[in-house]
């Protein structure tokens, strides 16, 4: 359990507060949920960052552009439970792209994704003027698209046989959500 209560909130819902990921972050317990093969069975990245080093390498280097990245916590014990993520924020054309990392395993099945997704959302919209979020998922990760589809992100297109994961090629769906769909 992650008892640090010296982090600042960025953003707060009912049950979590979200704050900027940090070194602090960088523990062997975030470093295994991405040696967890269900936890990252449908992520991109595989299985990297691999050492503690290369983690915090990960997190400092993710601040090089525009991007914000946050650790999930829950309100009840400051417990680190996972990451949001919005990148590729492009002011010009006014999109970004969403990631989400629920890590801690205790946690899956309670509404915590979904509580956090529209946190982040509705900031992105309400706060950064960002008119359109899209976001890539396995085709077979049927969990999340039920997640996305729940929170009005509509499917734009597929990219066949995409990414190299568990031996194959898969393909990627790529949906997008605009301030109108939203469902909070």
């Amino acid at each position: 359990m992650d008892n640090h209560n010296t982090y600042t909130p960025f953003l707060s819902s009912n049950r979590l507060y979200f704050t900027k990921i940090t070194s602090s972050h960088c523990t062997q317990n975030y470093l295994s949920w991405l040696h967890d093969k269900e936890v990252n069975l449908y992520l991109e990245s595989g299985r990297y960052p691999e050492t503690l080093d290369s983690l915090l390498s990960f997190v400092n280097n993710a601040y090089t552009k525009e991007v914000l990245f946050l650790a999930i916590h829950k309100k009840e014990d400051n417990k680190h439970i996972g990451n949001i993520k919005i990148d590729g924020i492009n002011r010009l054309h006014s999109f970004a792209e969403y990631g989400i990392l629920m890590g801690d395993k205790s946690e899956w099945r309670k509404g915590f994704a979904k509580e956090a997704s529209i946190t982040i959302l509705n900031h992105c919209f309400n706060r950064l003027n960002i008119r359109k979020i899209n976001l890539g998922v396995l085709n077979e990760n049927k969990g999340a698209i039920k997640l996305y589809e729940q929170l009005g992100f509509k499917t734009e297109g597929c990219l066949k046989k995409h990414i190299f994961s568990n031996g194959e090629y898969k393909d990627v769906i790529r949906m997008a959500i605009f301030k109108s769909d939203l469902n909070d």
